[in-house]
């Protein structure tokens, strides 16, 4: 069975996506300029310390480009969402045994907590339900 990862209210917006997205792209070029700077500038007898910098280097940008696929996965998930409204990305297409994904009366209840909280919009309960009225249940 494969785990299900959601992001709900209270999430990440389009717009938000894209600005970490951006600052992610940001970082990672800082990163590359700033390494080769750094090693021209030391001397070959440090030898220690620029395996130590390489592999600091080497984490940074690879946490950089992990901030990049997971922003990208998420506008991705959007799609043609609109710039303010939450993404909801799901992983994982599996929804297991039957009756796995939840009982309909509770998840259209859930729908309408979420919309009397403020936590949706009008349009994005309206969307939300009028697909949840499409699956077989």
């Amino acid at each position: 069975m494969k785990g299900k990862t959601e992001i709900k209210a209270g999430g990440i917006t389009v717009t938000g996506a894209k600005v970490g997205m951006g600052v992610a792209a940001f970082l990672f070029l800082f990163g590359l300029i700033f390494l080769a700077l750094v090693l021209q500038d030391m001397s070959p007898s440090e030898m220690g310390l620029t395996a130590l910098i390489g592999l600091f280097f080497l984490g940074f940008l690879g946490a950089c480009l992990a901030m990049m696929v997971f922003y990208w996965r998420l506008i991705k998930a959007g799609g043609q969402a609109k710039p303010d409204s939450l993404l909801e990305f799901q992983h994982g297409t599996d929804t297991g045994p039957a009756g796995e994904k939840g009982d309909f009366s509770e998840r259209l209840r859930k729908l309408e907590a979420l919309k009397e909280d403020g936590l949706i919009t009008e349009a994005e309960y309206l969307q939300k339900r009028q697909a949840l009225l499409k699956e077989d249940w």
